[in-house]
């Protein structure tokens, strides 16, 4: 076989391969141009290290991909649960503090009588307060200032992209990446932590 028959071939491969692999994780995983570079390198040199190589840089990205959602979804779910709990908490506390306290004709609630200029709150300020794995709580002390903001303000006070954006003056991709950024320190530094326990 002559050369150019040899690339027809192999550029043929490639385009029934792309064809196959032109949904979900694989096409995102090839939209990476090092990733692209080795399923190439596969087509034109099937090559056990070549797969060797291909099958590491996948399972390293799939991995990445699925810790990146657990997280989120773990965030989302501590997040839930701390409305729900802070929820509760206030119905209790209304309904504790707003009966009267004597009954004698006084009508004034308990809540009428705490003394004091500040506001009673009992919302969580930051979201590291809610953190109760030790790793997870060392990893998030990783994360910049500003990571910290944007995923407290996301989680905690549930606001989108947008607003966070016109809030801190930056892009909504700018506030996507932060996020994204974040929670890859996150699993980086949880991973680290886990490793030396």
């Amino acid at each position: 076989m002559n050369q150019s028959t040899t690339s027809s071939c192999n550029r043929t491969r490639l385009l029934i391969h792309s064809k196959r692999f032109s949904k979900g994780v694989v096409k995102a995983f090839l939209q990476k141009e090092a990733h692209k570079q080795l399923f190439e390198q596969i087509i034109h040199d099937p090559t056990g290290d070549h797969e060797k190589q291909l099958h590491e840089a996948f399972q390293a990205y799939y991995t990445e991909i699925r810790f990146v959602s657990y997280m989120s979804k773990l965030i989302i779910h501590v997040a839930r649960d701390h409305r729900v709990k802070r929820q509760k908490q206030q119905r209790i506390f209304s309904y504790t503090l707003d009966q009267p306290v004597n009954k004698e004709g006084d009508t004034r609630s308990a809540l009428d009588l705490i003394v004091g200029e500040e506001e009673v709150s009992y919302e969580v300020q930051h979201l590291v307060d809610e953190v109760t794995n030790p790793c997870l709580y060392d990893s998030f002390h990783h994360l910049t200032k500003r990571q910290r903001q944007v995923l407290e303000v996301h989680i905690l006070h549930e606001q989108s992209y947008t607003s966070i954006a016109e809030r801190f003056g930056i892009s909504q991709q700018s506030v996507s990446s932060t996020c994204k950024r974040a929670l890859r320190k996150l699993r980086e530094s949880y991973e680290k932590g886990r490793e030396h326990d």
